[in-house]
């Protein structure tokens, strides 16, 4: 290929490339290199007999062989990928499902849940529908024992599209669309919960106040039908004479 051929095609961008080197060979190869390539820098400015280039290469080899591997990520061993909390075959399953916990009718494990999404199952306390109505939980008790089935629309692929539109997820705080839709049902459910409270309280106030005011009632009533004693006009005699008074202008009215 000539140099105009060569010219004329575009230039490629630069792919670094990522060796898995031993750091230990790595530092003899730069010392090696970094050796040769100051000895003669060294003889000609006369200072080879002062400066060991054996030992300056070497300790350059260190150094460049420590940097690279700061910046290199450890390889995670089987075992410990299985044993965080993202992994669905981890062994060490940390949290339990206190229920049955179904999705759209279907059963759900530990084994495909993460420790956040397991946890929020838990919290689910009461039926009802949300994120705009899209999602319903249905607590179903079953003498003594409870199922909590999680239902929405997700057959066709417009209805998982339309689900995210519902659902506020992020991927930072999230590690799945079903732990982001959990959350914001425990939340809701937390409010429901306390607005039942302060309703419940209410009723129970005003209870109390419908009470008392019966039992005032009552007690005045016993006070106007009891005879009195010791007061003139307030005997037997007279509310037997009022009693037939007023029986008297009752039939004549009639």
């Amino acid at each position: 290929m000539s140099e105009q051929e060569q010219a004329a095609q575009p230039e490629k961008e630069f792919q670094p490339v990522v060796m898995g080197i031993d750091p230990r060979e790595l530092t003899v190869l730069v010392a090696s290199i970094v050796g040769e390539a100051l000895k003669p820098i060294l003889e000609k400015i006369g200072a080879a007999g002062k400066v060991d280039h054996e030992l300056l290469g070497q300790s350059i080899g260190r150094n460049v062989a420590s940097g690279i591997a700061s910046t290199q990520r450890r390889k995670v061993s089987i075992g410990e990928y299985l044993a965080k909390p993202h992994s669905p075959n981890r062994k060490d399953i940390s949290v339990k499902l206190t229920r049955v916990c179904c999705q759209n009718g279907f059963y759900l494990s530990e084994a495909v849940l993460t420790d956040e999404e397991i946890l929020l199952f838990n919290a689910l306390t009461h039926s009802g529908r949300y994120c705009d109505r899209f999602v319903e939980v249905a607590v179903i008790v079953n003498g003594a024992d409870t199922e909590v089935d999680l239902r929405f629309p997700n057959a066709t692929a417009d209805q998982r599209f339309a689900l995210r539109e519902h659902v506020e997820y992020s991927p930072r705080r999230h590690r799945s669309v079903l732990q982001a839709m959990l959350e914001m049902i425990v939340e809701e459910q937390k409010l429901e919960r306390s607005e039942k409270e302060v309703e419940d309280a209410m009723r129970a106030e005003v209870r109390e106040i419908a009470r008392e005011r019966l039992n005032r009632n009552k007690r005045q009533e016993e006070l106007n039908t009891a005879p009195a004693q010791g007061h003139i006009g307030r005997n037997k005699a007279y509310l037997e004479a009022k009693a037939k008074a007023d029986a008297k202008e009752a039939a004549t009215n009639a």
